[in-house]
């Protein structure tokens, strides 16, 4: 992947994509489970440029464990979900996604949770007037990408990025990425949220 092929690089042709996606993700007693299957189509806007747009369709299952919950001892019970012993909602899910790339650069749109869908592990019904619940729900998340591949010689290319998130109420936030690549082999990266995290990445 080197001068050659940035300079040779011509547009994909038309073609289909098809996928399977499957997340588990576990914070103390909240599990969150999903499964989408997704389909993407690529059409070629000239001779160096594509375009791609995806979209997913599944489920997620998001679980509560309230035999792990404690308040310690003056609330050893939260009325919320008291009596219950492992708390489930499913819900239906859909994600769009629209890429722009070339083998310079790319940049992309994708929004997921795209029905709002109300989540709560209560049923809504609350007896007594000590405690006020909010509604719970997931709502849309949006996110804006693009990056660009530097040469490194003909081995290696630096890969800088950005990814703007957005959630309502949430402000926006921004993760900066940079990705070291060899050939079409071997990459590590490192990824960091300013005033929030960071993280590290090898493929």
């Amino acid at each position: 992947r080197g001068h050659v092929f940035m300079e040779e690089y011509k547009s994909t042709d038309p073609h289909h994509g098809v996928g399977l996606t499957l997340l588990n993700d576990k914070t103390g007693p909240i599990n969150r489970f999903t499964f989408y299957g997704s389909y993407a189509y690529h059409l070629p806007l000239n001779d160096r440029v594509s375009m791609s747009a995806g979209v997913s369709v599944g489920i997620q299952n998001v679980s509560l464990k309230t035999g792990d919950l404690n308040f310690g001892p003056n609330y050893p019970v939260d009325p919320v979900v008291a009596g219950s012993a492992d708390i489930n909602n499913i819900k239906p899910d859909i994600n769009l996604g629209l890429m722009f790339y070339s083998a310079e650069w790319f940049a992309g749109l994708g929004v997921q949770q795209i029905i709002p869908s109300k989540i709560g592990f209560n049923g809504g019904k609350l007896g007594g007037d000590s405690v006020t619940l909010i509604g719970g729900k997931l709502v849309p998340h949006m996110f804006l990408q693009a990056g660009y591949r530097m040469l490194l010689g003909e081995n290696f290319s630096l890969l800088p990025s950005v990814t703007a998130k957005y959630i309502n109420p949430v402000p926006l936030s921004f993760d900066l990425n940079v990705k070291l690549q060899y050939q079409d082999l071997l990459w590590a990266g490192v990824s960091a949220r300013p005033s929030d995290g960071f993280a590290a990445m090898l493929g």
